[in-house]
């Protein structure tokens, strides 16, 4: 669903609809990682995750409302990777960066600086070690 909701996009479409539909695909794709998840399909859960990127991206810059459509799908992606084994993970370190600058992005925003450092000690403990 997270492709074809993307298919949908055009730069002609006023700005809040494009973001409406980002947001869309990105709870689909991370949808489809909670369930890929659940059946252990580690490739599934890293193609869906070298997508969601795209729909998350043009989130990077916003705040407040905007940012906050995008928290829920992306903690539900962060929480599907976190299933792969490590060593497979490796694949989709940048992804995992990004998402977590993005959750980080909203509780910078919210002043949360104590479930900041909580998300910190996740995020470095997802990543793979060199």
């Amino acid at each position: 669903h997270g492709e074809a909701i993307g298919r949908l996009l055009s730069p002609s479409q006023p700005a809040a609809l494009q973001i409406q539909l980002h947001a869309k695909a990105a709870e689909r794709l991370a949808m489809a990682m909670e369930r890929a998840a659940q059946g252990g399909e580690t490739g599934l859960i890293l193609a869906a995750a070298s997508r969601i990127w795209s729909h998350c991206a043009p989130f990077a810059e916003s705040a407040g409302t905007e940012l906050a459509l995008i928290t829920e799908p992306v903690s539900r992606a962060l929480a599907a990777i976190g299933q792969v084994p490590a060593a497979e993970r490796a694949a989709a370190e940048r992804v995992i960066v990004r998402l977590y600058e993005l959750r980080l992005a909203k509780l910078a925003e919210e002043s949360a600086w104590e479930r900041g450092a909580e998300l910190l000690r996740e995020a470095f403990a997802m990543l793979p070690k060199p």
